[in-house]
């Protein structure tokens, strides 16, 4: 829409420019990951089938595996494609930095969607993508509102947002142990959120949030270097 409105100026300097832009675009787009991955779960239960489903002798984890695998792979070309239609107005050389901030926003969508497949099959009610999708866009804006003090943008904890908080010139990029910090905290929430939306036990369910916290220690390692945060250098 934005290319369709003559608007392409805000990335169409360099391939960094656009892989960070559509990061930002991240802050709409992970909610309605989460909302649509909740409601996906809730299929059978509004088709009234789940007792039927119960009584096949597959077990219980290979008939949801297609509908994780189908919802990753839905997320993950919908966000190339975007990022395909982005590039067509790009001019100049494109970098070396780009690919990495990419691949971290496809498994940030990623584990939106398979989170929301967890939570959905937890809380198995016709509110919950609602409630999950409007909350968790509240949460992210809230997020921004509080990385900020005096108008700057305060790296560290910003960076566990599935979105980039603070601006980035075309003389700048993303600095690699900062996509890679970002890179295991969301593929730990993806791995959890799986973990939930398989799970067959009690026991199961709980392990769900061990994914998340061994994502969690590296991508701390990254948080309280501010330099990092801003990427400064890699221009084009």
């Amino acid at each position: 829409m934005l290319a369709l409105t003559g608007q392409t100026a805000l990335w169409d300097q360099q391939w960094n420019l656009l892989a960070v832009f559509q990061r930002v675009m991240l802050v709409i787009l992970w909610p309605l990951a989460l909302a649509a991955g909740s409601w996906q779960a809730g299929r059978d239960r509004r088709g009234r089938i789940e007792e039927l489903l119960g009584t096949t002798p597959a077990r219980g984890w290979r008939r949801m595996r297609p509908s994780a695998v189908a919802t990753a792979l839905c997320l993950a070309v919908g966000y190339l494609l975007v990022l395909a239609a982005g590039a067509a107005k790009v001019a100049g050389y494109p970098g070396d930095g780009w690919p990495a901030v990419t691949l971290v926003g496809v498994l940030a969508l990623v584990a939106a969607g398979w989170l929301g497949l967890g939570l959905g099959r937890l809380l198995p009610y016709a509110y919950t993508p609602a409630v999950l999708g409007a909350g968790s866009l509240a949460a992210l804006l809230a997020a921004i509102e509080a990385t900020k003090r005096d108008d700057a943008t305060v790296p560290g904890p910003a960076l566990l947002l599935p979105f980039f908080t603070s601006t980035l010139s075309e003389f700048q990029a993303v600095a690699g142990s900062v996509s890679s910090g970002q890179a295991w905290w969301f593929g730990g929430l993806a791995a959890g959120g799986v973990v939930l939306y398989l799970a067959t036990s009690r026991l199961a369910r709980l392990l769900a949030v061990v994914p998340p916290a061994l994502g969690l220690a590296p991508a701390g390692l990254t948080c309280g270097d501010q330099a990092a945060a801003l990427g400064i250098g890699g221009g084009r």
